[in-house]
């Protein structure tokens, strides 16, 4: 029989040794020991003292040993007044010898039920020669502030004071190296740098600046990059985000998808746009982004509102958005959804979708309309060339001529003015090559035989010529609205503008004097005749290079009218809060009665929609009536240039000059016309930022940190203008931590999926063997009817 286990209890002689002295009895626990720098108990068991020295050469006890050589108790920083005796000078050099000893006082407080025993210092030493036994940093001009031996007069030994300064000053290294930490991993997601990459640069840092503190301390492997930016960082911007979302009273939530190639799956970017109360401007920032498998309307609404924050959905006046039937259906939902129960509520309003989109998409499916396949051939001509050289060598032999066609963009169409002007300008030596070449070596490609056949068109010239033309005209107007400034009171004077000049080469010109822009009616008693249609300077000259004919004009005409239709009628021009919201142009406030009659037009539809009362409408009225009855604020108005001030800034230095205080409601209803949304090109820019961002087997909730992080350094200014604050010190650190609990929580899903897999396998086995068997009770049951049925028949015979 075994003999039974002997305990050892705990001697008080231990602490004796001063390397035991951090050890202590536990009250009522005789066979355990308690750590007082680990705050750890330790079972003796039979091991004794050898227990102790075990626990001594642990890391974490090592770690805590240096630690407690550095720290000192903040008693020392609280002393006014010094010695004057050399009693009592002994006295505080004896104490100020060992730092540890006052500091482990501390420690008591945290051992269960500990006895009150003195034990010795954890470190015995000479109270006379402690200060030689430290680095003497009295010297050091950057860090004498920190040293209090560095202003001492008196005759005092100071090395604890410096061994204290030392303390401090590695307390405020630290600081800063987390700092830097911080700031490299910010750099790192703005220049869209791997992991891999960061983590050699820290090394190379290190040799760089050799002779620095915090270059030396940097300790950022990819790792750490990685769970830095994603649980430490990106948490904290969006923190200040919603923070900042949760103070707007109305909001403006903008969404797109693209494919995102990593994934594997639609990611659909959400932006929001809202009224920031500190800096009094309109504010454009990400929110999120949402992966998609399938993309129907229900999908999106779906994603859209399980990535907004909580109690955001009702503060949404409008959602930006390009027009795919599949998003009107997913506003229509939405809009039901929100109306459910809620009669009070505000009901979303409608200015169109993007109006960048349904310009450019008209333009896009007027020239498709017209049959002219301008596109086809632009895209042909650039693939001849591209990337042979023989065909090259051909071409500069035959025509003498090194200018090549550029390059079509398939998404931006209206960026293609130059690539339409280089065409036109070549097409001359395009068939001059097809007609040198000699049959037995003419290209066999596709791309040859489009461009062989398109040059006989004799209307190709200025076809390529009015694309020009009307491409150049919409050009300016796509490219000013790519902005975060508020531009939605801008959108109907700029498009009629647009429309205007296009109607105005085929309309007659007293239908166009005397009618309503949306409103005329283009049947052929409005037009003009074919030989009075303004074709634009290009197109005249390219149709008599090419001697087109009578039918030809007429040809073009009814073509060029196809196009102009479908600009008409996918404009923002359409819906009346478009043209409601324009009294906010200062240049349609100059005209007062012009400005109040679209005034009434937007509130009469803010006030159907249930965003406001009838009585916050009259208010609204007479306070705008009042402002802009000031001659003050008219001559403002005249000096408004659009380009240098932004439309909120200009409104609100007005009120704040002008009339503050009574017009409290005319700026809670600006603001509300101010994030309006006149575009989706917030949303699409991200794009460009998610292609960079993008990485082999990236996680989803990476690409959405690395975003959130671009965005908020961007929205603070610039890296160079972003100040890295004690809580982002504290995300960082804790970010570790953070770390963990993810991947913890992700085993711990993966393993429920994983047991929910096993138990649905378990269950089908299952199944399939109660069918099995089931199967063959029933085969034997109908083998036994049968056997039955014959018995019967033949006791029948």
């Amino acid at each position: 029989m075994a003999s039974k286990l002997r305990k050892t209890t705990f001697r008080d002689e231990w602490n004796q040794n001063p390397s035991l002295s951090w050890a202590q009895a536990i009250d009522g626990s005789p066979y355990a020991a308690w750590c007082k720098l680990c705050n750890h108990r330790i079972e003796l068991s039979n091991m004794g003292k050898q227990a102790l020295t075990s626990h001594a050469s642990g890391v974490k006890h090592s770690r805590r040993v240096q630690g407690f050589h550095m720290s000192s108790s903040i008693a020392v920083y609280c002393k006014t007044t010094r010695p004057t005796s050399a009693a009592s000078q002994n006295n505080s050099a004896s104490e100020s010898s060992s730092p540890l000893s006052e500091s482990s006082k501390l420690f008591s407080s945290d051992v269960p039920s500990s006895p009150q025993v003195s034990s010795p210092p954890l470190f015995q030493t000479d109270p006379v020669n402690s200060s030689k036994s430290l680095p003497d940093t009295s010297s050091n001009a950057d860090n004498s502030y920190l040293n209090p031996s560095a202003t001492c007069s008196c005759t005092c030994t100071c090395g604890s004071a410096r061994k204290e300064s030392k303390s401090l000053t590695n307390y405020l290294l630290n600081d800063s190296v987390t700092r830097a930490e911080i700031l490299w991993c910010l750099y790192c997601v703005m220049a869209h740098n791997s992991l891999r990459n960061a983590e050699n640069s820290v090394a190379m840092h290190r040799k760089m600046y050799h002779d620095s503190k915090i270059a030396a301390k940097l300790q950022l492997g990819k790792s750490k990059v990685s769970y830095t930016i994603v649980h430490g960082l990106a948490p904290e911007f969006q923190k200040e985000l919603h923070a900042d979302i949760s103070k707007s009273s109305h909001l403006v939530v903008g969404f797109d998808e693209s494919l995102n190639k990593i994934a594997q799956k639609q990611q659909m970017d959400i932006s929001v746009h809202y009224w920031n109360e500190d800096d009094s401007i309109t504010c454009t920032r990400y929110l999120t982004s949402a992966f998609l498998g399938h993309s129907t309307a229900a999908d999106l609404l779906s994603a859209f509102k399980n990535s907004l924050p909580v109690n955001t959905l009702h503060k949404i006046i409008q959602v930006s958005m390009d027009g795919p039937n599949v998003n009107l259906r997913f506003l229509k939902d939405l809009k039901q959804d929100l109306k459910e129960g809620r009669t009070d509520e505000g009901v979303i309003l409608d200015i169109g979708t993007c109006g960048l989109h349904s310009l450019h998409c008209a333009f896009k499916g007027a020239m498709k309309e017209t049959g002219w396949e301008i596109v086809k051939f632009l895209r042909a001509i650039y693939n001849l060339f591209h990337n042979i050289p023989t065909r090259r060598a051909d071409y500069i032999r035959i025509t003498g001529s090194s200018l090549f066609p550029l390059k079509f963009c398939p998404v931006r169409w209206l960026d293609n003015v130059p690539v339409a002007d280089r065409a036109l300008k070549i097409l001359p030596n395009l068939r001059n090559y097809v007609a040198g070449l000699k049959s037995n070596t003419e290209p066999t490609c596709a791309s040859f035989v489009i461009v062989k056949s398109a040059i006989k068109d004799v209307l190709l010239g200025p076809k390529l010529a009015f694309f020009s033309s009307v491409a150049a005209e919409v050009e300016p107007l796509l490219k000013e609205y790519q902005t975060n400034d508020p531009m939605a009171p801008y959108l109907f004077s700029d498009f009629s503008s647009v429309i205007k000049n296009f109607m105005t080469r085929f309309v007659k010109a007293d239908v166009m004097a005397n009618t309503t822009l949306s409103k005329i009616d283009l049947s052929a008693n409005n037009l003009v005749s074919s030989k009075k249609i303004d074709l634009g300077f290009g197109t005249r000259a390219a149709l008599r290079s090419e001697n087109a004919s009578q039918k030809d004009m007429e040809l073009f005409r009814a073509d060029w009218l196809k196009c102009v239709k479908r600009i008409l009628k996918r404009s923002p021009l359409t819906f009346s809060l478009t043209r409601g919201i324009s009294f906010a142009d200062p240049s349609v406030a100059l005209i007062p009665d012009l400005a109040i009659k679209r005034l009434s037009c937007a509130l009469d539809i803010f006030v159907s929609h249930n965003w406001l009362s009838g009585i916050q409408g009259d208010k609204i009225s007479k306070e705008f009536k009042r402002l802009c009855s000031l001659t003050a604020v008219q001559e403002h108005l005249k000096l408004h240039v659009r380009s240098k001030v932004r439309l909120d800034k200009f409104w609100f230095d007005l009120l704040n000059v002008y009339c503050s205080e009574n017009t409290g409601h005319l700026a809670s209803f600006l603001k509300m016309i101010f994030i309006m949304s006149h575009g989706n090109a917030a949303v699409e820019r991200g794009f460009s930022i998610n292609k960079q961002c993008l990485v082999e087997n990236q996680l989803d909730i990476s690409l959405i940190a690395q975003r959130t992080i671009h965005d908020g350094i961007l929205s603070a200014g610039g890296l160079d203008n972003f100040v890295v604050s004690k809580r982002f010190i504290h995300a960082a650190r804790n970010a570790y931590l953070k770390y963990k609990e993810y991947t913890e929580q992700q085993k711990k899903l993966l393993q429920e999926k994983e047991e929910q897999d096993t138990r649905k396998r378990k269950a089908a086995a299952e199944l399939s063997a109660l069918e099995a068997k089931k199967k063959k009770i029933l085969e034997d049951a109908e083998k036994e009817a049968a056997v039955l049925s014959f018995q019967i028949e033949a006791l029948k015979k």
